[in-house]
């Protein structure tokens, strides 16, 4: 996880390079890291009631639409011109979701204020890194919603979630969120070369 906080328009952004790294590829640690309570990266919220989830970058979308409040790391910023003719497209941003998914956004679809209560990507617990699965099973609540989970998606398949499943799935996506921004200790990032 990069180290080193590049300042742009107000903002504390991740290096370019790590940011093309992040975005070529799905990362599902790198949220869980980088939108801790006690980090110093910029956040975004989605003003919009929902986005498309597009990343402009190469790497994956995620298969959810960002929603009204959805809560972002800001990973870069393209300004807007300074002055004369308004270009559409020409200002944005590039944001990493809860998810390890990044998405390209236009200047309008961001703000650095939170509009309502923080909404999140679903993040899938089983594609964390296992340090980061141990530290998030050391939380009570975090731990029995992933007993709970498994419980009751046992046998289920992707796209055939009964509704036992998806709201357990729900509620550990809930508490591993409300952990991570209550500051619960993670392991130590890797630093990215």
């Amino acid at each position: 996880m990069p180290r080193d906080c590049v300042e742009q328009d107000k903002l504390c952004l991740p290096p370019r390079e790590v940011v093309t790294e992040l975005c070529r590829a799905r990362h599902p640690d790198a949220p869980i890291v980088l939108l801790e309570k006690h980090s110093r990266w910029s956040r975004g919220y989605i003003r919009m009631k929902e986005v498309d989830s597009v990343n402009t970058l190469g790497g994956p979308s995620s298969d959810t639409k960002l929603v009204f409040a959805e809560e972002v790391v800001i990973l870069r910023h393209r300004s807007g011109n300074s002055g004369g003719m308004a270009i559409s497209g020409s200002g944005g941003y590039e944001v990493l979701r809860w998810d390890g998914t990044c998405a390209t956004l236009a200047e309008e679809e961001l703000v650095t204020w939170m509009p309502g209560l923080p909404q999140n990507a679903p993040i899938s617990f089983k594609h964390l890194d296992p340090s980061i699965q141990d530290a998030l099973l050391a939380d009570k609540q975090i731990r029995a919603a992933r007993q709970e989970q498994k419980k009751e998606c046992r046998g289920a398949s992707v796209g055939a979630l009964g509704p036992d499943c998806e709201r357990a799935t729900k509620k550990l996506n809930d508490s591993i969120v409300a952990a991570v921004r209550s500051g619960i200790e993670l392991p130590v990032a890797k630093a990215t070369e």
